[in-house]
């Protein structure tokens, strides 16, 4: 009876001290989750105020409004994911402004680099080129997105003129980098010749370059960036901020990069550290 009274001990000892334990871990979940809730609320507020944009009159300036109106009709969505890509998105409308998103995959890049050819936030005779490192991403953007209202996409080819380009032009790393498409690019960076310009250059998947040395040779050796004149966006899921700057450099970019990512710390997630036995079998 005593061993039966110390085991029963003991487990009303371990049950009280495993249910303070969990009070516990809820207990910093849910502050946890009070934390975000405020924090997606004051960026909700943050939203609905009007958004400079670089080079922008304060007339013409951006609202939160504005932008989930221009998706609505653009996309149908009743909204963006996050306010992350609402900030890209007003922040592409800048005719000078280099920019960097990072976002996890899923979370919405592409739609939100594309947002810039909505037709109520375009200026008249823009043109967005994006690049791609591959042809399956390509034809994927071009299958997507082209139903979208009021912009048209297409893939850039040798044969495409200027001045009959649409409002989205998709084309690969190792287009990019040929004669034809630095003369196409050049040529519409000319007012007087062209009634089309590009408004802006999307490096999609742009870690292929830093993980790449070759392609990343052949973009400083094209001085592609330098070529066209237009502002740089470059785009990819996961990228430190220094990695991007070293990537600027190489590229040419002169100017600053604005960099729109997500919280890198993940506060959900706990770590424990405790001993094992090293002579266990392996």
């Amino acid at each position: 009876s005593t061993v039966n009274q110390v085991i029963s001990d003991g487990l009303e000892h371990a049950v009280k001290k495993g249910m303070a334990l969990e009070r516990s871990h809820a207990e910093e979940r849910g502050e946890s989750i009070l934390q975000r809730l405020d924090e997606i609320q004051l960026a909700v507020l943050n939203l609905q105020r009007p958004v400079a944009v670089a080079n922008t009159p304060p007339s013409q300036m951006v609202s939160g409004t504005t932008l989930t109106a221009a998706l609505q009709e653009t996309t149908g969505f009743p909204c963006f994911k996050s306010p992350l890509q609402a900030e890209y998105v007003a922040a592409s409308l800048s005719r000078t402004q280099n920019l960097a998103l990072l976002l996890k995959t899923g979370s919405g890049k592409t739609l939100a680099f594309c947002m810039q050819a909505a037709r109520t936030l375009r200026q008249p005779g823009d043109v967005l080129v994006v690049l791609e490192p591959y042809i399956s991403i390509k034809e994927g953007i071009l299958s997507q997105y082209s139903r979208w209202k009021g912009v048209t996409f297409g893939a850039w080819t040798p044969r495409l003129p200027p001045d009959q380009a649409p409002d989205v032009v998709v084309a690969t790393y190792d287009q990019a980098l040929s004669p034809p498409f630095l003369n196409w690019a050049t040529g519409m960076s000319d007012a007087t010749r062209c009634k089309r310009r590009i408004s802006r250059i999307v490096l999609d998947e742009c870690h292929q370059l830093i993980l790449d040395a070759s392609w990343r040779h052949k973009f400083r050796k094209a001085s592609l960036c330098r070529t066209i004149d237009a502002p740089i966006s470059l785009v990819c899921a996961l990228a430190a901020p220094v990695l991007l700057e070293e990537l600027k450099k190489q590229l040419i970019v002169e100017t600053p990069l604005k960099v729109i990512h997500e919280r890198s710390d993940r506060p959900e997630i706990r770590y424990k550290v405790r001993p094992v036995d090293v002579n266990l079998p392996s």
